[in-house]
Order: structure tokens, then C-alpha cells, then sequence
């Protein structure tokens, strides 16, 4: 009985796991990417704009923010070069 609870447990905590799963690259341009968010627009707009994404666009990879289902507002994007992660161009839609 102990070892079938157990075993619910874990399917349950392992399922709801939703998080992207990315390369390290990846992790760094993240990291990166929050850092000039937090830089710039302070650490309640990074904390209130979680989940962000990353996408590869051309030479330029795309970090941003997102809103909660049904809000309505802008979201921070960080464009950084793919080739020297350096920050290219940083900006907060409305």
C-alpha cells in the first residue's frame, strides 16, 4: 500500500513538471537575458513577467516575458547575438 502512494506521488510531481527543457546555451542566454531585465526594468517586472522564453531568431536569440492567461499588457523582449551573447537591443512592449 506504502510503495502504490509512493509511486502516485511520484507520477504526480514528475507529471506536472511544465517547464522547457533547454540546452545550456540556452541557460546561459536566460540568464542573461533576466539580468538585463532586472537591470533595467528592477526585479518586480522580472519577477511579475515569469515564464520566459527563448527563440533563435537568425543571428539573434529572443529572450521573453509573458503574462498570466487573459491579461492584458506589454512583456520585456532581450535580443543577444548568438555568436558573442552580447546584448543588441532591449525593450518593454505595452
Amino acid at each position: 500500500m506504502k510503495s502504490t502512494i509512493l509511486f502516485l506521488i511520484l507520477i504526480i510531481v514528475f507529471s506536472c513538471n511544465n517547464e522547457p527543457k533547454y540546452s545550456e546555451k540556452e541557460k546561459e542566454v536566460l540568464e542573461i537575458g533576466k539580468n538585463v531585465i532586472k537591470e533595467t526594468y528592477g526585479e518586480d517586472v522580472l519577477l511579475s513577467k515569469e515564464p520566459y522564453t527563448i527563440d533563435k531568431k537568425d543571428s539573434m536569440w529572443v529572450v521573453k516575458g509573458s503574462l498570466p492567461d487573459g491579461w492584458v499588457g506589454g512583456v520585456p523582449y532581450v535580443f543577444i547575438d548568438t555568436t558573442t551573447l552580447e546584448v543588441v537591443d532591449i525593450y518593454h512592449t505595452k
